[in-house]
């Protein structure tokens, strides 16, 4: 098939390209094109205009703190033997939205999940003087004065979303808010933090991941690891301290208030004048009890075994004396609240439904003993590969039930027909006489089952009236008496 130009650009001659780019510039649809080339929600994260501003939306410290995590880009190594790579480690960063002050953190190996979310959650409220005396730093309150909750907490919806955080929101009077899927624009201020923070330790640190790691030639950047993470941690905190003190934020946006009195970018003096002029008095709560408010709830079961949750039975002095068990025996099995650290079951807590802010705490049951010191994740490898082990020995169960009913069916068949067909007498005479022969059964039967031992002959042939057993072997595997130990215990003070 030919192509023909219309006539109108036969003679006028074709468009150039940047013609032709010009004029496609001119058209609105050009943009939206893009958008869905690209998909939306990208479109929308990291190429639409920024015409809102974060902190317009709050009007001090504490109104609504910011968190996230991300996977730091170094390698440590283990506490325990500094020659094994424990990987890379999670960091976790609370902001406030206003001052932009980082209120709190965590580095760890949890996460990201709850458990990381929960450990940073629970720094915003408490003592940084004593948190960062457990790393080795000496500071004065005035270097990081954060040990409040805001008023409402905006997070991610894999972490921040469910009944973990429900909690906090009833003790606290805290409101919690998720940011949509694909949308970490929507925490902008706190992505800002992930860029800067690791500015200031990258050139001095060992182990940082480079942009030619796992390039062809590259290094291997986890050879190079040295820190450890309470090593790390102290960096991190250093970084945090100079970040709210002296760090000037540049693109900082202020109010005509914060404008008039002449106020520097740095998030501790926003910190300070926001709590002069706007907050206020923030709530500080008990560092314990917002610990305890972190964990996640769940509905445990009564059952006559015990407390059971996630497959494990726990009891409590308050069940044991209302009879919980006793009656979940004869009545039914029931529902009750209950706290836990998925970290360590050992214990969970019971909460009194007949006095707030108070609870039981429930020890595992001696039946639930093989999970004694797990976590709840290593409670559930466990269950399942006990349900996987199950299911494999299922079918040789089957042929073994099938065997034994092949084996009985053989021994009553024989039976059957030992016994022949039954005497033509009456059912009274056969059943009067049971005890005699019970009697001269038994008689038969002690004669048969009597211990009887073979005694040594004399040389004539004659049996002697005398036993004689062979000495057990030297392999004694009975345990030890206090007299042996003793020995044992002088012979090696001897040899020492």
């Amino acid at each position: 098939m030919e192509y023909l130009p219309k006539k109108e650009v036969a003679e006028s001659g074709f468009p150039s390209f940047s013609q032709f780019d010009y004029w496609m510039g001119c058209d609105g649809d050009r943009l939206e094109i893009k958008r869905e080339r690209l998909h939306p929600r990208i479109y929308d994260k990291d190429l639409r205009g920024l015409l809102g501003t974060s902190t317009a939306e709050v009007w001090g410290p504490g109104a609504r703190y910011q968190i996230d995590a991300t996977i730091a880009d170094v390698y440590l190594l283990s506490r325990i033997s500094r020659r094994k790579i424990i990987g890379r480690p999670v960091l976790y960063v609370v902001i406030d939205v206003f001052s932009r002050m980082i209120v709190g953190i965590y580095v760890g190996l949890e996460g990201p999940s709850w458990v990381g979310a929960m450990m940073a959650l629970a720094n915003t409220a408490a003592d940084k003087v004593a948190f960062c005396r457990a790393f080795g730093k000496d500071i004065t309150p005035e270097m990081w004065p954060c040990h409040f909750l805001p008023a409402v907490f905006l997070g991610d919806r894999g972490e921040m979303e469910g009944r973990q955080i429900e909690t906090l929101g009833y003790n606290f009077n805290v409101i919690v808010e998720t940011a949509a899927a694909f949308r970490g624009d929507w925490k902008g201020i706190i992505e800002q933090r992930f860029r800067l923070l690791p500015a200031k330790f990258k050139p001095y640190v060992p182990g940082y991941i480079q942009s030619d790691y796992r390039t062809r030639g590259g290094t291997d950047y986890r050879l190079d690891a040295v820190l450890d993470i309470e090593q790390f941690t102290r960096i991190i905190i250093e970084c945090v301290l100079y970040y709210n003190n002296h760090h000037e934020i540049s693109r900082y946006d202020k109010d005509r208030d914060l404008a008039g009195d002449e106020i520097l970018a740095v998030p501790s003096d926003l910190w300070e004048w926001g709590i002069a002029n706007r907050s206020g008095r923030l709530r500080r709560y008990p560092e314990e009890l917002v610990r305890f408010s972190l964990l996640p709830t769940a509905e445990a079961t009564v059952t006559p075994n015990g407390i059971r949750l996630f497959g494990v039975y726990y009891t409590s002095a308050r069940a044991v004396e209302e009879r919980w068990f006793d009656r979940a025996r004869q009545k039914g099995v029931w529902k009750v609240p209950v706290s836990y650290d998925p970290r360590d079951l050992n214990e969970i807590y019971l909460h009194d439904s007949m006095a707030a802010m108070t609870f039981q705490t429930c020890h595992m049951t001696e039946r639930s003993r093989a999970y004694k010191e797990m976590s709840m994740w290593e409670i559930e490898q466990h269950q399942m590969l006990t349900k996987e082990a199950s299911a494999n020995h299922q079918p040789s169960q089957q042929l073994a039930v099938a065997n034994l009913s092949s084996e009985i069916e053989c021994v009553v068949a024989d039976a059957v027909k030992k016994a022949g067909e039954p005497p033509a007498v009456s059912a009274a005479s056969r059943t009067k006489d049971i005890r005699q022969n019970r009697a001269a059964e038994k008689e038969t039967n002690r004669q048969e089952e009597v211990f009887r031992f073979k005694t040594e002959q004399t040389e004539s042939g004659q049996e002697a009236d005398i036993l004689k057993f062979q000495r057990p072997s030297d392999e004694d595997y009975s345990e030890p008496g206090i007299t042996e130990i003793i020995k044992n215990l002088n012979k090696d003070d001897n040899h020492g």
